[in-house]
């Protein structure tokens, strides 16, 4: 203290040394520390970037990634024009033929709007279809459940009279339906059913004219809820089929439909077990030794009564033993088929209005 007292200027720089000294003393330990954790992350990324490139680079036993070529720019070129081509043709499929004039025609065969007496030829071709699909089912032997002469196939207002509505836009909806309808009895009545019970259609009568009355068994209500229907857009009718076959029939009949001739999807199908159909087989007479009902010997403990048990059922020994052999099962179907057709070009659809 004394020290201090006489020399107070040595003591103040000697202790403002002191204090630099371990400023700068902390400031070192501070960076070399830090410099020891940059160099440690340095090193992590390193190793990460060194890993990354060894997972890119090709094994051995592996060919790079091709690059791109004239070749390939000429073949993928190739696929584009093919896909094209493909969605042309669904579009086709999925238009029917709206305008009078128009050159462009969808997959239905219809009635030209601007033929003379239009809408009694279209109900002259709906009794030609009714009775070409007559002649099918008899020719196919399936049975019509409404009788060979009396089932309309959902036409039973037009069947038999010719009917004019004095309305163009629902005669050319009745046409448009007659020809899908047309295109899928065919692959039906085609597919090996026993039974038809029914066809029926929506009611595009009360559409244009509310107050027309109609047959009833004829008609059916789609839910909206399953349908494609689209305002504007997409349009949109459906069917209601029943029949009795085999599951082979079914499968025919789909697979019919998956050829898309025409745009129609399967929206429900409904089966119930109809009955069944034995197919018998003559077994071969039994051995005269196999006649008793046990292979034990007479009078044992196993066969008390002898051959008695056996000969209480006489058999003759030539006359057929009939068993079961096949089982045949035939059900109920009931499918709602949609045609689908479009209003607007697909790229329309897809951006919105």
């Amino acid at each position: 203290m004394r020290i201090l007292k006489e020399n107070p200027i040595f003591a103040s720089m000697t202790g403002l040394l002191v204090l630099v000294m371990m400023v700068f003393s902390g400031l070192y330990l501070m960076g070399h520390f830090k410099q020891g954790a940059l160099l440690d992350e340095f090193e992590t990324q390193k190793t990460r970037l060194r890993q990354s490139l060894e997972l890119q680079r090709p094994k051995p036993d592996q060919h790079p990634e091709p690059s791109p070529t004239l070749e390939n720019k000429e073949r993928t070129l190739e696929d584009v024009e093919v896909l094209e081509g493909k969605k042309k043709n669904y579009q086709r499929k999925l238009k029917g033929r709206r305008e009078i004039d128009s050159n462009v025609e969808g997959s239905l065969v219809l009635t030209p709007r601007n033929e003379k007496d239009y809408e009694f030829t279209v109900m002259s071709n709906i009794q030609t279809f009714v009775r070409n699909r007559r002649a099918q089912a008899l020719r196919k032997n399936v049975i019509l459940r409404s009788g060979q002469d009396k089932e309309a196939f959902g036409f039973s207002d037009y069947a038999n009279n010719i009917v004019t509505h004095k309305n163009v836009n629902l005669t050319h909806e009745l046409d448009k339906q007659r020809a899908i309808l047309d295109h899928l009895l065919s692959g039906l009545l085609d597919a090996g059913i026993t039974d038809f019970i029914a066809v029926r259609r929506e009611n595009m009568e009360n559409r244009f004219i509310p107050t027309l009355t109609v047959a009833g068994r004829d008609m059916f209500v789609m839910d909206p809820k399953v349908s494609a229907k689209v305002t504007d857009a997409i349009d949109t009718y459906a069917f209601q089929l029943e029949f009795i076959g085999y599951t082979d029939s079914l499968r025919d009949f789909f697979n019919f439909l998956s050829a898309f001739e025409l745009a129609v999807v399967v929206r429900d199908v409904l089966v119930k077990r109809q009955g069944q159909e034995v197919l018998a087989a003559t077994a071969p007479k039994r051995s005269p030794s196999l006649t008793t009902n046990t292979p034990f010997p007479s009078g044992t403990l196993f066969n008390p009564a002898g051959d008695l048990a056996a000969s209480s059922n006489p058999r003759q020994d030539d006359e057929p033993e009939q068993q079961p052999v096949v089982d045949k099962n035939f059900s109920r179907y009931s499918i709602i088929l949609e045609f689908i057709e479009l209003i607007k070009p697909v790229e329309e659809i897809a951006e919105g209005p």
